[in-house]
């Protein structure tokens, strides 16, 4: 049908998830102040108005947090010792965005000599000498992390271990960063910003650049970082750095998965657009040689008539885009949002082995039940808690059920027949436990979201969308008129 054809011709080329995402305020990103042979210095916000900002988005305690750093790099420098700004606040800032995540890197001082210093600004914790770490939580419960340069050197067993060095200088300490992004260092007294490799440059076209291949190598889980960072930000790997990093993939395999997990987490429930992050992530060859059910999703068709988008790889990653928006509209608590980004991400697991060609028609019956045992497989793997690894499961197991539910309760206002009654909705509530009901349309919504587009009102081989998200609203109405909602 022209409909049929309208559509195939707006995904000839491919839908690219990769591309980068124009988000960035370019007109907001500082200007260069002064630069010297490798290094370039921007001119931040000062201190004042840097407070007044986080003040702002977030709340007084957080300014008081702030203002709490800057005693202690006055501290600091005062003892003859040099404190900055590293990291996610950094880099952040050049975004245009305010973060509370204060990490301070001090040169010239020990550990010791430190503690001693913030002694009386909070409770003062130091993580071990050969870690070299120190952590001040204030009154509101905020943590401010001091950390030192460090080396490598033999350890007694005849491996090798870091030490804090006080030889190193910040050009040496940046270098161990694992992208030039993060590898920018503001001090907070001036507003600062030194930039040693072209990080801003790079925030600036969107590239995600690794620091230095040597120092990388040493911390695989970093791959992971590269694809929550392309999915937050808005970036595109730089080919070199995508080629390097795809040589430690296997090495994921050795990592704690306790770290792993937080980095899967971070790419799906901050990121502004998750699909370029899987995109990044498949691109690595982390799906196919760690994750290979999700990767199996690529090349399973689906029928035309209810997914013109493509393949199951194609609906998943619009899902997850789907369920991102809902959570920025606020109607997801945020208690929710990783367990519909998780559900999002799992909800068809099962159509590589339950899809079939019959009768020239694509059809996935029983792909929701048989999504148990790859999801499982995945989160077991990762060391998913139990309480959100039931909740994704039973969530995944009745996606379905909403749409379904609604079709038939249309059905039955033709006919006059009460078919969808209200034991349906308390048996899906316990089936769904400890899930919820509204969590479930979420995840539907979601689903039907993520499909498209339909083009032609008047073509019956296309599946219009209900908007408002009709099926969802019914459920709810009745979920909550029986009593069974949110329990």
């Amino acid at each position: 049908s022209p409909a049929s054809e309208q559509i195939r011709e707006f995904y000839k080329e491919g839908r690219d998830f990769s591309r980068p995402v124009q988000f960035l305020d370019r007109e907001g990103i500082p200007e260069v102040k002064e630069e010297r042979e490798g290094l370039k210095i921007y001119q931040g916000h000062n201190r004042e108005d840097f407070a007044s900002q986080i003040e702002k988005v977030d709340s007084p305690e957080a300014r008081a947090c702030f203002e709490k750093v800057c005693l202690i790099c006055e501290k600091i420098k005062e003892a003859g010792g040099q404190a900055y700004l590293v990291g996610g606040v950094v880099r952040d800032e050049v975004l245009g965005v305010a973060s509370k995540d204060f990490d301070l890197e001090v040169f010239g001082l020990t550990s010791e000599q430190v503690s001693e210093l913030v002694s009386g600004l909070g409770k003062v914790r130091e993580m071990g000498k050969s870690f070299g770490l120190t952590k001040v939580v204030d009154e509101s419960g905020f943590e401010i992390d001091i950390s030192f340069p460090k080396k490598e050197v033999e350890s007694e067993d005849g491996g090798v271990e870091e030490v804090a060095d006080l030889g190193i200088n910040p050009a040496e300490a940046a270098k161990r960063r694992d992208f030039t992004v993060n590898a920018l260092m503001k001090d907070p007294l001036t507003g600062e910003i030194f930039d040693h490799f072209s990080g801003v440059e790079d925030l600036r076209q969107r590239k995600l650049r690794v620091v230095d291949k040597k120092t990388f190598v040493k911390d695989p889980v970093r791959v992971m970082r590269a694809g929550q960072f392309v999915g937050r930000f808005g970036m595109q790997i730089e080919p070199e750095s995508l080629e390097f990093m795809k040589t430690l993939v296997p090495e994921l395999k050795g990592e704690a998965k306790e770290r792993i997990l937080a980095e899967w987490n971070k790419m799906l429930t901050k990121s502004a657009r998750p699909s370029a992050g899987m995109e990044a992530l498949q691109q690595l060859g982390v799906l196919k040689n760690i994750y290979p059910e999700i990767s199996a999703l690529q090349g399973v068709e689906q029928e035309f008539e209810w997914h013109p988008e493509g393949d199951a790889w194609v609906h998943t990653l619009l899902t997850l885009d789907s369920a991102a928006n809902l959570c920025r509209s606020g109607l997801v608590p945020e208690e929710s949002r990783g367990v519909l980004m998780w559900t999002m991400l799992c909800h068809d697991l099962g159509k590589p082995m339950m899809t079939v060609i019959q009768d020239n028609r694509v059809k996935s019956h029983g792909h929701e039940q048989a999504g148990e045992v790859p999801a499982k497989a995945i989160l077991d793997r990762l060391g998913m808690d139990n309480i959100s690894k039931e909740k994704i499961i039973a969530l995944l197991k009745e996606h379905m059920w909403p749409n379904v539910a609604y079709q038939q309760e249309q059905k039955s206002r033709e006919t006059g027949e009460d078919v969808v009654k209200d034991g349906a909705f308390k048996k899906l509530a316990t089936r769904l436990h400890p899930a919820n009901i509204f969590e479930l349309t979420l995840v539907a919504e979601a689903d039907i979201m993520g499909r498209g587009p339909f083009l032609d009102p008047n073509d019956d081989t296309q599946f219009m969308l209900p908007k408002p998200f009709e099926a969802g609203e019914w459920v709810r109405r009745k979920a909550e008129e029986i009593g069974v909602y949110k329990e």
